[in-house]
C-alpha cells in the first residue's frame, strides 16, 4: 500500500466517524461515545476535507509546485504591427495589449509582465521609487523622474471604485512608443525558437541609439542610467559621449 492509499483510507475512517460508524465494524457507535459530540464531529470533517486536499495534491502538503515560467519572447515583425494609442495607458494596460498582440499573430512564446518594464525604466532613470504614508501604513510606487517626463510618462489623478483619491502613473502615445522602440532591452525581440540563440546584437550605436544617449544626457541622466537603458557598458556610452562630442 502506497502512502497516498494510506491517506485515502485515513479519509474513509474519518468520514465514517463524523457520522458516528465505527470504521472497522460498520457499525453506529452509541450515543454516549466521544465522536457523537457535534464539535468533535465538525473537527472530524474538517480534517477530512484538509486530507482530501491533500490527496488532490498527490500526497503533498501545501500548494503543487508551479510549473516553469515560459520566457517572454516576440518576433520584430509583431512588435512593428503594434499601435500605440492617443489615449494614455497604464504599465498594465500597455502589457496587456502587447500580450494580446503577440499572442492574436502566433511565433511568439511566453506573457510579458509588468515588471520586466517598470524594473527597466527605473533601472534606467525613467521611474524612481517613492514612499508615502496613507492610513497609517507607508505605500510604495514607482512615480516618473524628469527625464521619465520628457519621453511622456505621466501623473494623473483618478479616484478609485471606493471613491479613494490616488495617482496613477501613465504612459501617453510617445512613452508608448519609447518603450516599444527599447524592447529588446528588457525581453527577447528575436525570430529565434525557443531553445536557439538569437543572432548578437550588433556593436555599433544606431541614430536612434546616438538621440537617445544625448536625450538622456541633456536631461542629466547618469551615465550608468543610460548604460542600462541600451544594455551597454558604462564605458562604452562614455566613450560614446565623447565620439558625439557631449560635455
Amino acid at each position: 500500500m502506497t502512502e497516498l492509499d494510506t491517506l485515502k483510507r485515513a479519509q474513509v475512517y474519518l468520514d465514517k466517524l463524523s457520522v458516528g460508524i465505527n470504521p472497522i465494524t460498520g457499525e453506529r457507535v452509541s450515543e454516549g461515545d466521544a465522536v457523537t459530540n457535534p464539535r468533535i464531529s465538525k473537527c472530524l470533517t474538517y480534517v477530512s476535507e484538509v486530507l482530501g486536499r491533500v490527496i488532490e495534491n498527490s500526497g503533498r502538503v501545501g500548494r503543487a509546485p508551479r510549473a516553469e515560467r515560459t520566457p517572454f519572447r516576440i518576433s520584430p515583425e509583431v512588435l512593428g504591427a503594434f499601435i500605440p494609442t492617443v489615449t494614455p495607458l497604464t504599465a498594465s494596460e500597455l502589457v496587456g495589449k502587447i500580450n494580446a498582440l503577440a499572442e492574436s499573430e502566433g511565433g511568439c512564446s511566453g506573457k510579458l509582465r509588468v515588471t520586466a518594464i517598470t524594473e527597466w525604466l527605473t533601472e534606467s532613470g525613467f521611474l524612481k521609487n517613492t514612499e508615502r504614508e496613507s492610513g497609517g501604513k507607508i505605500k510604495k510606487s514607482k512615480l516618473p523622474t524628469p527625464q521619465g517626463e520628457e519621453i511622456g510618462i505621466k501623473t494623473v489623478a483618478k479616484i478609485g471604485r471606493t471613491g479613494v483619491h490616488y495617482t496613477a502613473v501613465v504612459y501617453t502615445k510617445a512613452a508608448q512608443q519609447f518603450i516599444i522602440d527599447n524592447m529588446s532591452c528588457f525581453a527577447d525581440v528575436s525570430d529565434a525558437p525557443a531553445g536557439e540563440v538569437a543572432p548578437a546584437k550588433e556593436t555599433d550605436f544606431s541614430p536612434e541609439d546616438d538621440r537617445l544617449i544625448l536625450r538622456m544626457h541633456n536631461g542629466g541622466a547618469p551615465i550608468r542610467a543610460i548604460a542600462g537603458a541600451l544594455r551597454r557598458g558604462s564605458d562604452e556610452i562614455a566613450r560614446r559621449l565623447s565620439e558625439l562630442g557631449a560635455e
